[in-house]
């Protein structure tokens, strides 16, 4: 929520660097970033479905996800907001949502981290088969 606030504030040119021209290419890739993986984030989400939840637990009926997205690393919302936070940093030049960007990193890997615990106790076997064949928050990467 508060990179939401930054980034609107950003439009207005509050909490940014100077719009210099020589650097609209960085814009221009950095609203790329932004826009690409704010879909990829949306296909995250909607691929998770009814297992979808803010909060890090098991619902009933849970299920082990792994297509989509999920099929090459277990937490691509995360890896997403990252992205497109740090994307929006790019696009905007504002030194608020880049701090809120690198603030976010550790925690979105520690809640990863618990959820990849959970979901371990939750599946033991299948998480197990899983975790070989994807990427924690990068493909090919434990």
């Amino acid at each position: 929520m508060l990179s939401l606030v930054a980034l609107i504030l950003a439009v207005f040119q509050i909490g940014t660097l100077d719009y210099l021209k020589e650097y609209s290419v960085i814009r221009y890739i950095g609203l790329a970033v932004y826009l690409v993986f704010s879909w990829i984030q949306v296909w995250s989400f909607k691929t998770l479905g009814d297992n979808y939840s803010q909060d890090i637990m098991i619902k009933k009926n849970h299920e082990l996800i792994t297509k989509g997205p999920f099929k090459i690393i277990r937490h691509p919302q995360y890896l997403c907001q990252i992205l497109l936070d740090l994307g929006a940093t790019a696009a905007t030049f504002s030194y608020l949502v880049g701090f809120l960007a690198l603030i976010e990193i550790p925690i979105y890997v520690i809640r990863a981290s618990i959820e990849d615990k959970l979901l371990a106790k939750y599946f033991p076997e299948k998480f197990s088969e899983y975790k070989k064949k994807s990427g924690f928050m990068f493909p090919f990467i434990g």
